[in-house]
């Protein structure tokens, strides 16, 4: 795992894609481990991925066949010392974030039995840049194309929420 540069920018292809979550490699099931680590990159987080997918993997069910489990997601990015937020009202926390702010998006594909993770980092008015998701830019409703949208983490540095 040496070779992983985070953030990745799509788990089909470099090492990312090859890296084992369970019994499958990330270009099957990756986005999950993968949105965790973007995150943890976008808040300069020191983190090792082999730690964050051995987290993740705990009690992984059908030994990883539906990636990452979502009530894993924010017990692992509090052990980094971070605060999380999660919420099913996706739309509300996207427009609550400000510029710089992170966080990753759980979502169905448009037009697939796929469900997806991608961290996002926000850009202001609006707009997000994001990771291991197409566009690649964009604010709601280009996300809303293409991903009906199920929970939001909003990450916070520990530090920041002091502030």
């Amino acid at each position: 795992m040496a070779s992983l540069s985070f953030p990745v920018p799509d788990q089909n292809s470099g090492a990312a894609a090859k890296v084992l979550f369970g019994r499958y490699p990330g270009r099957v099931n990756g986005c999950g481990w993968i949105a965790v680590c973007n995150a943890l990159r976008l808040c300069d987080m020191p983190f090792e991925a082999e730690k964050v997918i051995a987290a993740l993997s705990k009690r992984l069910p059908f030994r990883g066949r539906f990636g990452a489990m979502p009530w894993r997601v924010s017990s692992v990015l509090r052990s980094f010392g971070l605060r999380v937020s999660a919420s099913a009202r996706v739309k509300r926390g996207l427009a609550s974030l400000q510029k710089g702010d992170t966080a990753i998006v759980m979502g169905k594909n448009a037009g697939a039995p796929e469900w997806h993770y991608f961290a996002l980092r926000a850009l202001g008015e609006g707009s997000f840049e994001l990771f291991n998701a197409g566009p690649a830019r964009g604010g709601y409703e280009d996300l809303r194309r293409l991903y009906r949208m199920f929970r939001i983490w909003r990450i916070q540095k520990q530090t920041d929420a002091l502030h």
